[in-house]
């Protein structure tokens, strides 16, 4: 067996790379405030929050069309892996040993409004699944960064655009 534990912790440290990602988007939103504002917000905000409060802020400041629907493919993406994410770090896991066999049991309790209570199972064997989710929020975090790379170019004033390519 793999290490499904492992690759679920990478899937938890990607996620959070695209978290502060996306509070560096804020950041240059905000800017010229101070980039704190922007720290003090992003955690104050659950995840979605902060995705529908940098695309509203991004309709209002930028005027490149191009750069808004781009941020929009990341935020449609980004709310995506969320939910793998919550789905999987808000689970059980119990190690299941059959023989030489062992595998980990994902148990989740859901309650939904008119439909009750469901447990749901579902064996893992390997680290794939989390593995798959991990690397899509790495790539989506080396998006995100370019993103900011652009975003910067054009809400940056000449002065910061000179210190920032100074070797």
């Amino acid at each position: 067996m793999d290490n499904p534990l492992g690759a679920l912790g990478y899937l938890v440290a990607s996620f959070q790379q695209i978290e502060y990602d996306l509070g560096e988007t804020l950041a240059l939103l905000l800017r010229p405030c101070d980039g704190r504002f922007a720290g003090i917000l992003a955690s104050r905000l659950s995840f979605s929050k902060l995705v529908e409060t940098i695309d509203a802020m991004m309709r209002i400041r930028i005027t490149d069309d191009k750069i808004v629907s781009e941020f929009g493919e990341i935020a449609v993406e980004a709310l995506k892996l969320e939910q793998e994410r919550n789905k999987n770090i808000h689970s059980h896991y119990e190690l299941m040993e059959w023989g030489a066999t062992m595998r980990y049991e994902r148990m989740k309790h859901l309650t939904k409004f008119k439909k009750g209570y469901t447990k749901l199972y579902e064996t893992i064997e390997d680290d794939g699944p989390f593995q798959k989710i991990a690397d899509a929020n790495s790539a989506l975090a080396l998006r995100l960064l370019g993103f900011n790379e652009t975003l910067f170019f054009r809400i940056a004033s000449k002065e910061e655009i000179e210190m920032y390519l100074q070797p």
